[in-house]
């Protein structure tokens, strides 16, 4: 298993819940053996005090294949099939990509270029064209 960090330390170090580390290995497995996990945050990082970062229940990240970013649309795809927590879509970070947490399944999130937070299926079609 083959994860990238922002940071040289290892998943423990950032505070992660064992839910969320159980979570995220199972997701790589489903992945194919060439897809590697970018995780950007886990509780650091400029995140709502109330929300899953603080708790250690939730990442951001990205996926990369043979160090090339896969298309956020393919990787939104298969998080809806294989991911069972919350799904944040962020296709205007410096490096695009996704917040995971292990809250309540079925909550799915857009931040569009002016920073609002928005439902995915106000901004679907903007999205898919991203």
């Amino acid at each position: 298993m083959i994860y990238h960090y922002k940071y040289t330390y290892d998943v423990g170090c950032w505070g992660l819940h064992v839910i969320l580390i159980d979570e995220l290995n199972k997701l790589h497995k489903k992945l194919e053996k060439d897809i590697d996990i970018v995780l950007h945050y886990g509780v650091e990082g400029n995140h709502n005090p109330n929300g899953y970062h603080p708790k250690g229940m939730a990442f951001d990240l990205h996926f990369e294949k043979l160090g090339e970013v896969i298309r956020m649309q393919e990787m939104y795809a298969f998080l809806l099939e294989h991911w069972q927590g919350g799904i944040g879509i962020y296709p205007h970070w410096h490096q695009p990509g996704f917040h995971l947490d292990v809250g309540p399944a079925g909550r799915v999130w857009y931040k569009n270029a002016g920073g609002e937070y928005v439902g995915i299926s106000e901004h679907l079609e903007k999205f898919i064209n991203v």
